[in-house]
């Protein structure tokens, strides 16, 4: 891959010869054959400032790419094209972690920041929820650490046999959890003094 740094790796668990790479700059980039070659897998995407990347478990032909300061592009061809799926995302958006359900098809979680004052709080943090595939979009947790502060969400995980529990990291504000699939969520620190997460 060429054109920028690599920022994220993504493979479908069922066939690791797929495996997906996104840079900040050249795009997403596409190697079926585990990481020996790689070709650019750019068509639709209009902002090459990849951040973030996500493979359906359920279907290896549906991938997801958050930007920075952009939408969240969906692929349904396996990353041959991708078409904006952002409805609901607010306006230049930095994408940080997409995850999808493996256990319920359509249901996809993003955590992102906002136009922010040039990287000073408030962030704008807000974790959206997908029902629908990313068609639509919807805020389930935002205001961490108060209206100053906005904090956002770096990274979240889903439990691989229960679903419905999802765990969120946030930047300053240790991590969430929730047991409805990300509607609800509630603060998990309990013995954690530094607040600052990544994943």
């Amino acid at each position: 891959p060429e054109g920028g740094t690599l920022v994220v790796l993504a493979a479908y668990p069922r066939n690791t010869q797929n495996i997906f790479a996104g840079s900040g700059g050249g795009g997403v980039f596409k190697s079926a054959d585990g990481g020996l070659t790689w070709e650019a897998a750019n068509l639709g995407l209009g902002n090459l400032q990849i951040n973030a990347l996500a493979v359906d478990p359920l279907d290896p032909m549906v991938l997801y790419a958050g930007t920075y300061k952009g939408p969240i592009y969906k692929s349904t061809n396996a990353a041959l094209s991708w078409a904006v799926a952002s409805a609901g995302i607010q306006t230049e958006a930095v994408t940080y972690t997409l995850a999808v359900d493996p256990k319920t098809p359509g249901v996809v979680y993003a955590g992102t920041r906002g136009i922010s004052n040039d990287g000073v709080a408030p962030w704008a943090g807000v974790l959206y929820k997908s029902a629908d595939g990313g068609a639509s979009w919807q805020a389930k947790l935002q205001n961490i650490g108060g209206v100053s502060q906005q904090d956002w969400i770096y990274s979240i995980a889903i439990n691989p046999t229960a679903s419905n529990i999802v765990y969120a990291a946030s930047h300053e504000h240790g991590p969430f959890r929730s047991e409805d699939r990300g509607e609800t969520w509630y603060p998990v620190s309990n013995g954690i003094t530094d607040g600052s997460g990544r994943a």
